[in-house]
């Protein structure tokens, strides 16, 4: 008896949170926000989460730049007294960008007396105050608070949005607009991620763990080869397993007509010029999922970053057919001036691409043998060895070298840590890659993989 009635009122304290910790903040968001974090304390006292905890020191410093508040002053006087904040960026039609807002949910009055004295700012309730650096989009508050515009609620999930310390909401579809153009990456990003998608951040004993989900497939999930990197350098920018070239190629394709066009003729000219046919043995090779490590680059070079690729085990034919590839594509970009005699007997300067003056040496060291090309005119050099499991390509001889000898970080205890990962996994530093968004992210390296076609699992690891 006392048991059922301990637990009729555990089931009706539930019900009645629940209720009372709907998100009102969310009412008052217009509908055009494109994107939409919140974040909040606990409401049980045995989960010691809270706001003030959250990893994101870089978006503290960025409030510092806005409103004039250090960062310690923001956590200790603000966030510490406060069950709720919100995040919102939203379109400003005019300026053609996106503005931000803060919404932050307090019973402390100093902080809502704190928040009031601000130039832009809107009282929602008598404990939750919005505000901004733009008079704009207080304005858009305004008017979705008086019912003269639909709020965000009435565009999504509201459930995916509660019960986490961290909850988020994008719209990706509107979002691409204001993300730049001009990025490779950003565009073959956004033929992953459309949609309308859902993120959820709470704490785990090892940082900070996380799921995003998506209302419409992010595409094919990852196989599950095994890795053929098993370590990675302390420095390294992004990693990812398992990356299937021949559908990245397809992507830079689709969103960049001029470079498939360009590729398209290329293979024209160099089957008619040099009698090289990409499909012996290079579209095999690009056809097979790799590993791949991007980091900074320790020297000037034409790619703008160092890299380590490994493919899985090649012939060595193959390998002599990517040589060729390479000469062909640096004696276009380094002709030789080669000058010729004429039958009246004058001489005449002719620029001629010339494959066979690049070439190619052997070496030995701790790992083995490999080969290796440098052109220091161009800023190139290229190195790889042909192992009896895998074909590894390096930027240069220095990281072929400290890949085979040095390892800094284990992958499998890197997976190990974040549990909610495969070993298919893709691992960056947000402050490495960047982005228009990187002030946002979290320091620390962040892992995910794909759990099912419309959904991601990762962490949040401190370095």
């Amino acid at each position: 008896m006392l048991a059922g009635i301990f637990l009729f009122g555990l089931i009706a304290s539930m019900v009645s949170w629940s209720m009372i910790r709907s998100d009102k903040i969310l009412s008052f968001v217009p509908v055009d926000t494109v994107i939409y974090l919140k974040a909040e304390n606990s409401i049980w006292p045995w989960v010691s989460k809270n706001i003030s905890d959250l990893p994101f020191d870089n978006f503290y410093l960025q409030t510092e730049q806005t409103f004039g508040w250090p960062v310690s002053s923001f956590k200790s006087e603000i966030l510490a007294h406060s069950s709720e904040l919100a995040l919102l960026f939203m379109p400003n039609q005019a300026e053609d960008q996106l503005n931000l807002v803060l919404i932050i949910k307090s019973q402390d009055e100093p902080v809502i007396k704190t928040l009031s004295a601000l130039p832009y700012h809107l009282a929602l309730t008598k404990n939750i105050v919005a505000f901004s650096d733009s008079e704009p989009a207080i304005q858009k508050l305004a008017a979705v608070k008086a019912g003269e515009t639909f709020p965000l609620s009435m565009n999504l999930n509201s459930d995916q949005l509660t019960g986490h310390l961290l909850a988020g909401y994008f719209n990706l579809d509107n979002l691409k607009r204001y993300l730049a153009s001009d990025n490779l990456v950003t565009k073959i990003a956004s033929q992953f991620f459309t949609g309308r998608t859902y993120l959820a951040l709470d704490q785990a004993n090892n940082g900070f763990q996380f799921k995003v989900l998506g209302e419409q497939d992010f595409g094919s999930a990852a196989g599950s080869r095994g890795l053929l990197i098993d370590g990675l350098p302390a420095d390294f920018s992004f990693f990812i397993s398992n990356l299937d070239l021949s559908n990245l190629l397809s992507l830079w394709a689709e969103v960049d007509p001029a470079w498939s066009k360009n590729l398209d003729q290329t293979k024209a000219a160099f089957a008619a010029v040099y009698d090289f046919d990409f499909s012996q043995g290079l579209t095999e090779l690009f056809a097979r999922p790799v590993d791949l490590i991007i980091l900074p680059s320790a020297a000037e070079n034409i790619f703008g970053f160092d890299f380590i690729i490994a493919f899985p085990a090649t012939k060595k034919e193959v390998a002599g057919q990517l040589e060729k590839l390479i000469n062909i594509i640096l004696a276009q970009k380094q002709p030789t001036e080669v000058k010729r005699l004429l039958p009246d007997g004058s001489s005449v300067a002719e620029v001629v691409a010339e494959p066979e003056s690049f070439i190619w040496q052997d070496q030995e060291f701790a790992g083995g043998k490999f080969r290796h090309l440098s052109s220091p005119d161009l800023k190139f050099e290229i190195a790889y060895s042909l192992q009896p499991d895998r074909f590894i390509i390096a930027s240069s001889v220095d990281q072929l070298k400290k890949f085979f000898i040095q390892s800094d970080i284990t992958i499998t205890d890197l997976a190990k840590d974040c549990r909610s990962v495969s070993n298919n996994f893709m691992a960056f530093d947000p402050a490495a890659v960047g982005g228009p968004f990187d002030r946002y992210i979290p320091a620390g390296r962040i892992l995910f993989s794909q759990l099912e076609s419309s959904a991601l699992s990762g962490c949040i690891l401190g370095r």
